[in-house]
Protein backbone atom coordinates (compact mmCIF):
# COMPACT_ATOMS: atom_id res chain seq x y z
CA UNK A 1 0.00 0.00 0.00
CA UNK A 2 2.79 2.29 0.65
CA UNK A 3 4.43 1.58 -2.76
CA UNK A 4 1.09 2.51 -4.53
CA UNK A 5 0.57 5.62 -2.16
CA UNK A 6 4.58 6.42 -2.77
CA UNK A 7 3.24 6.22 -6.49
CA UNK A 8 1.27 8.75 -6.68
CA UNK A 9 -2.27 6.96 -5.91
CA UNK A 10 -4.56 8.50 -3.21
CA UNK A 11 -4.99 6.14 0.53
CA UNK A 12 -8.23 5.51 -0.83
CA UNK A 13 -7.04 4.01 -4.01
CA UNK A 14 -4.41 2.15 -2.35
CA UNK A 15 -6.71 0.62 -0.20
CA UNK A 16 -9.03 -0.38 -2.70
CA UNK A 17 -6.45 -1.77 -5.14
CA UNK A 18 -4.58 -4.12 -1.83
CA UNK A 19 -7.70 -4.48 -0.23
CA UNK A 20 -8.01 -8.60 -1.57
CA UNK A 21 -4.43 -8.76 -0.50
CA UNK A 22 -5.06 -7.46 3.25
CA UNK A 23 -8.21 -9.58 3.69
CA UNK A 24 -5.71 -12.22 2.51
CA UNK A 25 -3.16 -11.20 5.40
CA UNK A 26 -6.03 -11.31 7.67
CA UNK A 27 -7.05 -14.69 7.35
CA UNK A 28 -3.52 -16.16 7.41
CA UNK A 29 -2.45 -13.88 10.50
CA UNK A 30 -5.71 -15.42 11.99
CA UNK A 31 -5.13 -19.21 11.54
CA UNK A 32 -1.62 -18.76 12.55
CA UNK A 33 -2.74 -17.08 15.53
CA UNK A 34 -4.88 -20.20 16.42
CA UNK A 35 -2.10 -22.86 15.67
CA UNK A 36 -0.07 -21.06 17.44
CA UNK A 37 -1.88 -20.89 20.80
CA UNK A 38 -2.82 -24.25 20.35
CA UNK A 39 0.70 -25.57 19.98
CA UNK A 40 1.32 -23.26 23.27
CA UNK A 41 -1.84 -24.96 24.89
CA UNK A 42 -0.45 -28.32 23.96
CA UNK A 43 3.04 -27.20 26.18
CA UNK A 44 0.31 -27.45 29.35
CA UNK A 45 0.67 -30.13 31.83
CA UNK A 46 -1.85 -32.73 30.67
CA UNK A 47 -2.26 -36.21 30.93
CA UNK A 48 -0.36 -38.21 27.94
CA UNK A 49 -4.17 -39.73 26.54
CA UNK A 50 -5.12 -36.20 26.30
CA UNK A 51 -2.41 -34.85 25.30
CA UNK A 52 -1.70 -37.35 22.10
CA UNK A 53 -5.56 -36.34 21.02
CA UNK A 54 -5.47 -32.75 21.10
CA UNK A 55 -1.58 -32.94 19.76
CA UNK A 56 -3.76 -34.88 16.30
CA UNK A 57 -6.80 -32.60 16.54
CA UNK A 58 -3.92 -29.40 16.43
CA UNK A 59 -2.11 -31.36 13.89
CA UNK A 60 -4.99 -32.03 11.24
CA UNK A 61 -6.49 -28.62 11.91
CA UNK A 62 -2.97 -26.94 10.87
CA UNK A 63 -2.90 -29.09 7.69
CA UNK A 64 -6.57 -28.31 6.64
CA UNK A 65 -5.83 -24.47 6.94
CA UNK A 66 -2.84 -25.87 4.39
CA UNK A 67 -5.08 -27.68 2.29
CA UNK A 68 -8.25 -24.94 2.01
CA UNK A 69 -5.30 -21.93 0.99
CA UNK A 70 -3.60 -24.62 -1.29
CA UNK A 71 -3.94 -22.49 -4.00
CA UNK A 72 -1.77 -19.23 -2.49
CA UNK A 73 0.84 -22.25 -1.08
CA UNK A 74 1.34 -23.82 -4.49
CA UNK A 75 1.31 -20.26 -6.02
CA UNK A 76 3.69 -18.56 -3.76
CA UNK A 77 6.36 -21.59 -4.13
CA UNK A 78 5.77 -22.66 -0.38
CA UNK A 79 4.63 -25.97 -0.75
CA UNK A 80 5.13 -28.26 -4.06
CA UNK A 81 2.25 -30.71 -5.60
CA UNK A 82 4.28 -33.59 -4.19
CA UNK A 83 4.57 -32.13 -0.52
CA UNK A 84 0.17 -30.93 -0.48
CA UNK A 85 0.03 -34.67 -1.65
CA UNK A 86 1.82 -35.67 1.77
CA UNK A 87 -0.22 -33.58 3.78
CA UNK A 88 -3.89 -34.79 2.13
CA UNK A 89 -2.47 -38.32 3.01
CA UNK A 90 -1.39 -37.25 6.72
CA UNK A 91 -5.05 -35.68 7.26
CA UNK A 92 -6.42 -39.14 6.48
CA UNK A 93 -4.28 -40.26 8.54
CA UNK A 94 -4.80 -38.39 11.29
CA UNK A 95 -8.74 -38.76 10.72
CA UNK A 96 -8.75 -41.73 11.19
CA UNK A 97 -6.60 -41.70 14.25
CA UNK A 98 -9.31 -39.31 15.61
CA UNK A 99 -12.13 -40.68 14.68
CA UNK A 100 -12.25 -43.17 18.07
CA UNK A 101 -12.60 -40.28 20.19
CA UNK A 102 -14.87 -37.79 18.17
CA UNK A 103 -17.78 -38.63 19.73
CA UNK A 104 -15.90 -37.76 23.38
CA UNK A 105 -14.43 -34.68 21.62
CA UNK A 106 -17.59 -33.27 21.06
CA UNK A 107 -18.70 -34.20 24.39
CA UNK A 108 -16.07 -32.17 25.80
CA UNK A 109 -17.80 -29.17 24.95
CA UNK A 110 -20.71 -30.21 26.83
CA UNK A 111 -23.37 -29.23 24.38
CA UNK A 112 -26.91 -31.07 25.12
CA UNK A 113 -27.97 -33.15 22.45
CA UNK A 114 -31.15 -30.77 22.29
CA UNK A 115 -28.94 -28.14 21.79
CA UNK A 116 -27.13 -30.32 18.75
CA UNK A 117 -30.59 -31.13 17.12
CA UNK A 118 -28.55 -34.08 16.24
CA UNK A 119 -29.26 -37.98 16.45
CA UNK A 120 -25.49 -38.66 14.90
CA UNK A 121 -23.44 -38.55 17.89
CA UNK A 122 -23.81 -41.91 19.29
CA UNK A 123 -22.06 -44.62 21.75
CA UNK A 124 -24.60 -47.21 20.66
CA UNK A 125 -23.66 -47.26 16.97
CA UNK A 126 -27.40 -47.21 16.59
CA UNK A 127 -26.56 -43.62 13.85
CA UNK A 128 -29.03 -44.95 10.94
CA UNK A 129 -31.83 -46.42 12.62
CA UNK A 130 -32.18 -43.62 15.01
CA UNK A 131 -31.74 -40.96 12.30
CA UNK A 132 -34.48 -42.79 10.40
CA UNK A 133 -36.98 -42.76 13.81
CA UNK A 134 -36.04 -38.50 13.94
CA UNK A 135 -36.80 -38.06 10.42
CA UNK A 136 -40.20 -39.92 10.82
CA UNK A 137 -40.84 -37.60 13.82
CA UNK A 138 -39.82 -34.56 11.73
CA UNK A 139 -43.02 -32.68 11.17
CA UNK A 140 -41.62 -31.94 8.17
CA UNK A 141 -42.52 -35.91 7.26
CA UNK A 142 -46.17 -35.45 9.43
CA UNK A 143 -47.91 -35.78 5.53
CA UNK A 144 -46.27 -37.42 2.00
CA UNK A 145 -46.62 -33.85 0.86
CA UNK A 146 -46.06 -30.61 2.96
CA UNK A 147 -48.84 -28.42 2.97
CA UNK A 148 -46.64 -25.73 1.86
CA UNK A 149 -46.87 -27.18 -1.19
CA UNK A 150 -50.47 -27.36 -1.70
CA UNK A 151 -50.39 -23.40 -0.38
CA UNK A 152 -47.13 -21.70 -2.29
CA UNK A 153 -46.21 -24.23 -5.43
CA UNK A 154 -49.37 -25.95 -6.87
CA UNK A 155 -51.33 -22.53 -7.25
CA UNK A 156 -47.88 -21.70 -9.25
CA UNK A 157 -47.79 -24.71 -11.20
CA UNK A 158 -51.34 -24.00 -12.49
CA UNK A 159 -51.05 -20.77 -13.40
CA UNK A 160 -48.42 -21.56 -15.60
CA UNK A 161 -49.69 -24.02 -17.09
CA UNK A 162 -52.67 -22.08 -18.39
CA UNK A 163 -50.91 -19.11 -19.51
CA UNK A 164 -49.42 -19.21 -22.74
CA UNK A 165 -45.73 -18.84 -23.42
CA UNK A 166 -43.99 -15.17 -23.84
CA UNK A 167 -41.46 -16.96 -26.65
Amino acid sequence: MASLMASGKSQEEAWNMTSVALVKAAYAHTEYFVVKTFVEVLDREMSPEIHEVLAQVCELYGLHGIVEQSGSFLVDGFIGREQMQQIERRQMVLLALIRPNAVALVDSFDFHDRALDSVLGRYDGQVYENLYKWAQQSTLNKTDVHESYYKYLRPMFKSKSTSSSKL
